[in-house]
């Protein structure tokens, strides 16, 4: 590692690393700009005798740096994925926005409309930002947090009891089959009911499910013949409840309930 100053910047720098003088820097650091505090994680994390000594200093500047590179990757690749998204315009995304729009206003937009509104919001590509010229103060030692799908709270309200599942697939599915169970008109008519813009949510043939990603057909629950989907995301799989209950005849969150707390 190098550093070069004038005693008021700070650059590090990784001579060995690919690229331009300035993509080997993995950090800039200005003294009179930055809080006390700060300036002294940065000092200490890179320059701390023992660290230095232990070769940890250099270990952390390394995974600093290729953080950083991932970092603006990511950045550089935000306008692109975006764009795919929205044109054409993809099927979970059309569906959330229909839903969402016939939660707040109590009318669901026309297929075309939504269309026509992603394709307006094409984001412009946007500049990469020079590594270490933007990142956060430092808050050694600096490692990466995962978050686990599992730290969801999922219950679910049968019959006005109740019961923790251990994910909202589960939970979505105990809840159709409960009623299912119960009246054998239900998934027909349920079927029915939940349709997104482009796919069937419960469908009696699994090619209906995903009608335009096969590579989806095998995300599915089925239950006494018909196939309900599974690949959604947690608010569709509320939504599909809520429509289990206008069906059934029941009241969502007395009677009948999918509740994913964060």
């Amino acid at each position: 590692m190098a550093v070069l100053t004038d005693g008021q910047e700070w650059g590090f720098y990784l001579p060995t690393a690919a690229g331009s003088y300035e993509d080997r820097r993995l950090y800039r650091l200005d003294l009179l700009a930055r809080e006390t505090e700060d300036a002294c994680k940065v000092l200490e994390r890179y320059l701390s005798h023992s660290r230095v000594k232990s070769g940890q200093s250099l270990k952390d500047a390394q995974q600093d740096h290729q953080d950083a590179k991932l970092r603006a990757k990511a950045l550089e690749t935000l306008p692109r994925a975006w764009k795919t998204l929205v044109q054409p315009a993809d099927d979970l995304l059309t569906d959330l926005l229909a839903e969402k729009t016939e939660e707040l206003c109590g009318s669901r937009p026309a297929q075309e409309d939504i269309e026509t509104f992603l394709s307006s919001l094409r984001a412009e590509q946007q500049p990469r930002p020079p590594l270490g010229s933007s990142m956060p103060p430092l808050q050694p030692p600096a490692r990466r947090l995962r978050v686990s799908k599992a730290g969801h709270a999922v219950e679910i309200l049968l019959d006005g009891k109740r019961e923790q599942v251990p994910n909202a697939i589960e939970g979505l599915a105990r809840i159709i089959e409960h009623l299912a169970r119960r009246d054998q008109t239900f998934l027909p008519r349920l079927a029915t009911r939940a349709k997104g813009t482009k796919r069937h949510y419960v469908a009696h043939r699994r090619e209906d499910v995903y009608p335009h990603r096969p590579d989806l057909q095998d995300q599915t629950q089925q239950i006494q013949g018909w196939y309900i989907a599974t690949n959604l995301s947690n608010p569709i799989k509320q939504n599909i409840v809520a429509w289990a209950c206008e069906v059934a005849g029941l009241r969502r969150g007395k009677d009948i309930d999918l509740i994913v707390r964060e």
